[in-house]
């Protein structure tokens, strides 16, 4: 097997990795929306001087859920999107010396 082909297949797995990761940050967006959205109605629903312990419990969840969405969006995908770069301009390295090997 030629490096172009390691490096075309090794590519194609950080691309799979990024779409996977941008799924699960869209459904951690959806996620986060309901989250405001359920407590936001639990502070109108209830509350015990003007406190509700579900509220400050959605209100930390959302919120490390947030934490996660930008970790994976602001970190980890500028990261892998980087490899990418870097993976094709190795392909097209050795796509050259490959084709001059044969010559």
């Amino acid at each position: 097997m030629e490096q172009s082909d390691i490096l075309r297949r090794k590519k194609q797995q950080y691309i799979d990795l990024l779409e996977q990761i941008s799924r699960t940050c869209q459904q951690l967006d959806t996620g986060i929306k309901n989250l405001d959205n359920i407590s936001g109605q639990t502070v109108q629903a209830y509350s015990i001087d003007g406190q509700s312990a579900d509220h400050n419990y959605l209100v930390n969840t959302a919120n490390q859920a947030r934490q996660i969405h930008n970790h994976l969006a602001y970190s980890v995908m500028p990261a892998i999107e980087q490899q990418i770069n870097i993976l094709g301009e190795q392909i097209a390295d050795a796509i050259v010396k490959e084709s001059l090997a044969r010559s």
